[in-house]
């Protein structure tokens, strides 16, 4: 492993981008750079003024998007449901059920985006149990 010193260079505005992306945990980044955790803790210790700029440089390079609004994000969601609306005015039944499911996915996205229900969340936990063919396994313990 590098010393810490040794962060110069383009390695060191690497760094301070990806500590302000704040995208990876420390131990990950250490890996990366080839030098220990607490290095990478002390580091961002020293530069958190810039990295304090490059994540606000970030922040205000989003902030230029329209999509990053919410208000315009609402408005284009309200474009799409009022011409849905149009269409399922005079769609016929193989492509009603369609727009019908636009819509819905439409309005919901609308209500997630006022908080006015929770975001999805998907539980990803599982109990898992390996069995090794021709080893009793209880024997091991």
């Amino acid at each position: 492993m590098a010393a810490p010193y040794e962060l110069r260079g383009w390695r060191k505005i690497l760094l301070i981008q990806e500590l302000a992306l704040d995208a990876r945990p420390q131990t990950e980044l250490a890996e990366a750079f080839g030098v220990t955790q607490p290095a990478v803790s002390q580091f961002a210790t020293r530069h958190r003024e810039r990295i304090a700029k490059a994540r606000s440089e970030i922040e205000n390079s989003v902030a230029g998007l329209w999509i990053s609004d919410k208000s315009a994000r609402l408005a284009e969601l309200e474009d799409l449901v009022e011409r849905l609306n149009e269409e399922i005015e005079g769609a016929d039944a193989r492509t009603l059920p369609r727009l019908g499911l636009v819509k819905c996915r439409a309005l919901r996205n609308a209500a997630e985006e006022l908080g006015q229900l929770a975001p999805r969340q998907y539980d990803v936990t599982a109990r898992v149990r390996y069995e090794v063919v021709g080893v009793d396994l209880e024997a091991l313990r």
